[in-house]
């Protein structure tokens, strides 16, 4: 009968942290693509809820520019510049 040596006790316990490296590497993947699925699934909740409300949505940027404005909305782009312009100028008063 053979008794492992240390040099062989060593590439055993080598050889079990690389593959429970590979097996945490394995679940955080699996979890990374679970959570940006959950995340797609709540970007679609929320756009159903957007498209649902009747007034017109517009987002501003700190600069003023449009960074989103609701796909059926009603209201021209011409009406939204002028949001962004007095979205800018409420800014440039409050540093004021």
């Amino acid at each position: 009968m053979r008794y492992p040596e240390p040099s062989d006790i060593a590439l055993i316990q080598y050889a079990s942290s690389i593959a429970g490296i590979a097996i945490e590497r394995e679940r955080s993947q699996l979890e990374l693509v679970k959570a940006f699925e959950e995340v797609k699934k709540s970007e679609r909740q929320l756009q159903q809820t957007v498209d649902a409300i009747p007034q017109t949505i517009v987002v501003l940027g700190s600069d003023g520019s449009v960074e989103y404005e609701q796909a059926g909305s009603e209201r021209s782009r011409l009406d939204c510049l002028s949001l962004g312009r007095l979205h800018a100028s409420s800014q440039k008063r409050k540093r004021d």
